[in-house]
This record gives structure tokens, C-alpha cells and sequence, in this order.
């Protein structure tokens, strides 16, 4: 379904803001906004990468004249004791600030899951050197959590390839997975973790130029932009390189207000009448948990705030990012476990370790909702509703940790002491899909991920 006009975006900002003076969908004309843009190409002790300088040139341009940030710092060339300066000095100055970004360009590579940057001093010859030569992104991390802005942006065009290949035993291409990332953060990787970006011919590298093309469009929210983003490289590299995000920044959040100028007068309370029916009618046909948020960020007492809040309840329902997976299974008469499936039967479709085992659940109906006459009832808890629902499989457990290691080849999980048996976690929408794919390419079958 498409997005909200950018039309009602403007409205719901202009609102947010005029209204409420904090942020909801962007950030206040008077916002304090400020940068720390950093870019390693002159390296010492390695050949040198040809892009990252004009990367740090290009994307502070765009922050200071584009989005006329209050302060943005360019630093090229930084050796590991600046850089762990240039990272303390930061996080000073965005104490409580509106928007803090930090952007690096360079090498960096990872050492047992923990990513580092790598200052053009770096003199790497084994795995025990990386801890002491390197910078960990972590630091970033901190700094950004112990300033407590309200929107923070970590970019790491740091996936160039490993130059100490040859000198480290790991040899790991690319950076890590991110971990936890703060509330309001959002971090963002040139291309998937364990892969390589690539640093450009002349000019500036893929990633940057696409970056550098989507901040200055105003009219998008920060999500939306790093998204657009990931698309324009995908495309400028033939699929080859795929940038990642990571975080809850809220989709509705911009960097800088897209159509404020100066002082602006209040709306009257037709005119806020007459945008709010028009916010809910895009969020409506939109149908989308972006757009409904939105709406209801916008006018948190709004008349169909109710309402809002059902539909995404929905969505998520079908939509939501899981934490562990649990599979389901169409058509369970379709399998050479056993031809007459009663209910309560188990069954797996392959016996290599990778499919979840599976146990039939009967169709039948029930009333979803309370009744209008029930105490206490809220808003969220209705219409009642019938739902039908048809025979169908279910994951007897949540995947564990050996069947996502046999289908997928690697184990994400955070939580590995307790075996195979224990739930895979720390993944999200995209992997879930891409491990429910291919089973549904090994098998031959329909699987999907629950829903209401």
C-alpha cells in the first residue's frame, strides 16, 4: 500500500510542532542539531582508500547547508587518540541536544562480534592488536546514550574490506551485527553485516552518494530516507551491496521540519478540523502502521484515535518484528508424515535438523472483542467480531537454535549456552522471512509466520 501524500506528512508536523512544541513528527524550527563527520583515508600502515575523505567532505556539506545543522564537525585523516577525543568531546556537546548524528567513513572490521574503527594510525599485525589499535563502535554507542538526545544517528560506511586479512586469524569480512541500540537511536550500516562496501572509483562511495541524496530531500521522515537509501544502492550495485539499519527510531521522525520557515500563526480550530479529517482519510487509504501512526502521534485526542489504534493492533498482528519465530503450515493433509492429519497429529517435512516439528490445530470460530456493555471496556477492545479460521499447522515450539544453524548456516542468537533446543533470538522481520522462504523452498510446502 503506499505511503501517506507528503502533503498530510506536512500537515501532521506543522501540527506536532505548533501544538505541542516537542518532538512528534519533526523536529523544531529552533532545534539544536549537530554533527561529528569523520573520514580515515590516509592510512599509515596500509594502502590507502580513496574515497573516505571526499565522503566526510560531501556529507557535512549536506548537513550544514542542507539541513543547517548548528555545528558540524569534519575531521579526516584521525589518529586513535583524536578519534577517542573527537568521540568524548561529542558526547558533551549533544547533551539534550534535538538531533545528534555521527558519521564514519573508513576501515573497520570485527573481532569476536565487536566492531572497530580503524584510525589511520593503526598498526595491526595480530588478533590481539585490534582491541588496542582500534576504536570500538561501542564507544559511539555510549556517547550518544550518555548525551540523551532526542534523535541520535550513528552511519558507519565502515565495511570496507579487512586490509589485515592477511595478519588476523578471523579475517572477518565486514561488520558485526548491532546489538541493542538505544530508544530514539538509529544506526545505520553501509551494507549487511559479514559483507563488504564498496569505496567507489572517483568521488565519493555508493553508499555516501545515495546518503548524501536522500538528507537533502526534506520532505521524509529519517526511516523512510535511510530505506530510500538502501534502494538507491541496491540499484548502483547490482544487489551487491545491501545497506541495514538498526534501532526504533519512530518512522514518523524527521531530522529537520521539511516546510517550516520563520514564525508561523496558529491554525484555527476549523482549520485543525479540516486537517485532521484530511490526515485520517490518507491514514485510511494508506493502511499502513506508518500512516496510523502518524495520525495518532499527531492528534493523540483525535476522533478517531479509537480506531487508529485497531488497525494497527492488525497490522502488527500480521506485520510484527519477532524476537523468536514460530512457524505455520498451510494445507497439513499435504505431507508424507501421514495421510489423515487428525487433529493433535505431529509431523516434520524434513529430518536433517532444519524443519520445526509440527502439530495440526482443527478449524473452527470465536468472537474476537468485548462487548459494548462490558466495565471498564476501552475503545481498543471492539468492534466484536467473528473469525473463522481454517485447519492448519502450527510450530509445536518456537525455532530453536539448531534448526535456524541447519537451514541458515549461522546462529544470531545472543543466548547460545543452553543448546540447539533453545528458542533462536535477536533477529528480526527480515530474517524471519528469509528463514520461513527457505523453508518453504526446501520443503516444497506453504509456511508462513502466525497472524490473528
Amino acid at each position: 500500500m503506499g505511503r501517506m501524500s507528503m502533503m498530510s506528512i506536512r500537515k501532521l508536523g506543522w501540527i506536532a510542532t505548533a501544538l505541542c512544541g516537542w518532538l512528534l513528527l519533526v523536529l523544531p524550527a529552533q532545534a539544536t542539531r549537530i554533527a561529528l563527520v569523520i573520514g580515515n583515508s590516509n592510512y599509515q600502515n596500509e594502502k590507502p582508500l580513496v574515497n573516505p575523505g571526499n565522503d566526510a567532505d560531501l556529507i557535512a556539506r549536506v548537513l550544514k547547508d542542507d539541513l543547517q545543522f548548528d555545528k558540524v564537525t569534519l575531521k579526516k585523516n584521525v589518529n586513535r587518540r583524536d578519534l577517542n577525543r573527537l568521540i568524548t568531546e561529542f558526547s558533551e556537546a549533544a547533551r539534550s541536544a534535538d538531533a545528534a548524528v555521527i558519521y564514519y567513513s573508513g576501515h573497520g572490521m570485527q573481532k569476536s562480534g565487536i566492531n572497530y574503527l580503524i584510525p589511520v594510525d593503526a598498526a595491526i599485525q595480530n588478533e590481539g592488536d585490534i582491541d588496542s589499535e582500534g576504536v570500538s563502535s561501542a564507544k559511539l554507542m555510549t556517547a550518544l546514550e550518555s548525551a540523551a538526545p532526542r534523535v541520535g544517528v550513528i552511519v558507519l560506511d565502515a565495511c570496507r574490506n579487512n586490509p589485515y586479512t592477511t595478519r588476523t586469524r578471523g579475517g572477518t569480512k565486514g561488520l558485526a551485527r548491532m546489538g541493542d541500540v538505544g530508544e530514539g537511536m538509529l544506526v545505520a550500516y553501509a551494507t549487511r553485516e559479514d559483507a563488504t562496501a564498496d569505496d567507489g572509483d572517483k568521488g565519493n562511495s555508493p553508499y555516501t552518494k545515495a546518503l548524501a541524496k536522500q538528507l537533502r530531500r526534506k520532505d521524509q521522515p529519517v526511516r523512510v530516507a535511510f530505506e530510500n537509501v538502501a534502494d538507491d544502492v541496491k540499484a548502483a550495485t547490482g544487489g551487491q551491496q545491501k545497506p541495514v539499519t538498526y534501532g526504533d527510531l519512530k518512522s514518523s521522525v524527521y531530522l529537520v521540519s521539511p516546510f517550516m520557515s520563520g514564525h508561523q500563526t496558529a491554525p484555527s480550530a476549523s482549520d485543525l478540523v479540516a486537517i485532521e479529517k484530511e490526515a485520517w482519510t490518507e491514514a485510511q487509504q494508506s493502511n499502513t502502521l506508518d500512516a496510523y501512526q502518524a495520525y495518532v502521534d499527531a492528534f493523540p485526542q483525535g476522533l478517531h484515535v479509537g480506531p487508529a489504534k485497531i488497525k494497527m493492533a492488525s497490522l502488527r498482528a500480521s506485520n510484527s518484528t519477532p524476537t523468536t519465530i514460530i512457524a505455520t503450515r498451510t494445507n497439513p493433509a499435504n505431507t508424507t508424515v501421514s495421510s489423515s492429519m487428525a487433529s493433535g497429529t505431529t509431523f516434520r517435512d524434513c529430518d536433517d535438523g532444519s524443519c520445526p516439528d509440527m502439530i495440526v490445530i482443527p478449524s473452527g470460530s470465536f468472537t474476537m472483542g468485548s462487548p459494548n456493555s462490558e466495565s471498564g471496556r476501552s475503545n481498543g477492545e471492539g468492534p466484536q467480531h467473528q473469525v473463522n479460521v481454517s485447519t492448519f499447522a502450527l510450530g509445536r515450539t518456537a525455532v530453536t537454535q539448531g534448526q535456524w544453524k541447519a537451514m541458515m548456516g549461522s546462529n544470531p542468537s545472543f543466548f547460545t549456552s543452553c543448546g540447539d533446543n533453545c528458542p533462536v533470538e535477536n533477529v528480526n522481520w527480515n530474517d524471519a522471512k528469509n528463514f520461513i522462504q527457505r523453508l518453504n523452498q526446501k520443503t516444497g510446502k506453504t509456511y508462513r509466520l502466525p497472524s490473528e
